[in-house]
């Protein structure tokens, strides 16, 4: 099984980020330029990305306790998909967390360039943070740390491992 899991800090306050993460249709806005559409009724949810790949979504819980959402990909090539998107107090602020867990690990190829395009470093403008905040109505200044990226599959080769450190003022 292949895990794609991306940890980003966040100077926000948590509250403010869950009000925006919590949203299961506000994944177009969080995630703007890289998703271009997001249509939900009833826990389904319907992504356009902006390359043209359109994902099937259905919601499986949200935590208010633990400020987790988690979803699945119902439709394409998985023959599973199971993701979970997390927000964890630090003490500057939030650790937004993202795990991506699926088979076939071939999906891999498709699915890394998609999350790596959602997430700030890899961005001139910085996507998912920068929208909790902005949205949040959070302070301006902020710090982005990439803490953790890797990539696994279940015969157990890394394929990526980087860390990154961005500085930003809106």
């Amino acid at each position: 099984m292949a895990t794609i899991h991306r940890e980003l800090e966040i100077d926000c306050s948590l509250d403010k980020a869950w009000v925006q993460l919590r949203d299961f249709g506000n994944a177009a806005r969080l995630f703007a330029g890289v998703l271009v559409d997001c249509q939900e009724a009833s826990g389904q949810r319907t992504v356009t990305f902006d390359n043209g790949y359109v994902a099937q979504e259905r919601l499986v819980s949200i935590n208010e306790e633990t400020y987790r959402q988690a979803y699945t990909v119902v439709n394409g090539d998985f023959t599973h998909h199971s993701a979970s998107m997390q927000l964890l107090p630090t003490a500057g602020g939030v650790r937004f967390v993202w795990i991506s867990d699926f088979l076939p690990d071939e999906a891999a190829q498709r699915v890394e360039p998609l999350v790596e395009a959602g997430l700030p470093c890899n961005q001139a403008i910085p996507r998912i943070p920068l929208s909790l905040m902005v949205d949040a109505g959070c302070i301006a200044g902020f710090e982005i740390s990439l803490k953790q990226s890797f990539l696994s599959t279940s015969s157990g080769k890394l394929f990526k491992t980087h860390r990154y450190r961005q500085q930003e003022t809106i």
